[in-house]
């Protein structure tokens, strides 16, 4: 019995460090898609004293078409800060079976207290705690991931104004 505890807790410490891996990646993730957002916003703007000073020598079409891109990157832009915030910064998640789920858990306490829970807990106690933080990171994980999937729709729409200015650079 013994040794299928041991077991188990071996597997649960390595399923929380995949957890963390997975966390890490997320928030590089999301912030290397602002990032690129960010930076080809950048560039548009600093086009834009080109574009204001022929907008007047355009045809219609173009016009919309540039005013369109303009609005589209913004709003892709709003969309990707937006959510890498919340990817980057998820609400944690306190778990009622755990002595330990979250750093203030160990702020709160002295350290002889928290020496002496630790080394208390029984082989199983511990499989539980780790079990427990796989749980919490997995709903953290979950949320970044929805998160993730809604920058990468703000980063499309960021490229697809690029597309669309450019397209009204050549109708221009």
């Amino acid at each position: 019995m013994n040794k299928e505890i041991g077991e188990a807790y071996d597997l649960a410490k390595l399923v929380l460090s995949r957890n963390d891996d997975a966390t890490r990646f997320a928030d590089a993730k999301a912030t290397f898609m602002l990032t690129i957002s960010g930076l080809i916003f950048s560039v548009l703007i600093d086009k834009l004293d080109l574009v204001k000073q022929n907008f007047d020598l355009l045809y219609s079409l173009p016009k919309a078409i540039l005013v369109l891109s303009f609005v589209v990157m913004s709003i892709g832009i709003l969309i990707a800060t937006i959510s890498t915030i919340f990817v980057v910064f998820p609400r944690t998640i306190r778990s009622k079976t755990t002595v330990f789920s979250h750093f203030s858990d160990f702020v709160d306490r002295e350290e002889e207290d928290c020496t002496s829970l630790l080394t208390s807990l029984s082989q199983e106690e511990k499989v539980q705690q780790i079990v427990s933080e796989i749980h919490i990171t997995s709903k953290i994980i979950e949320r970044k991931i929805k998160g993730i999937r809604i920058i990468t729709i703000g980063t499309s729409l960021v490229i697809l104004g690029l597309f669309l200015f450019y397209f009204t650079l050549v109708l221009s």
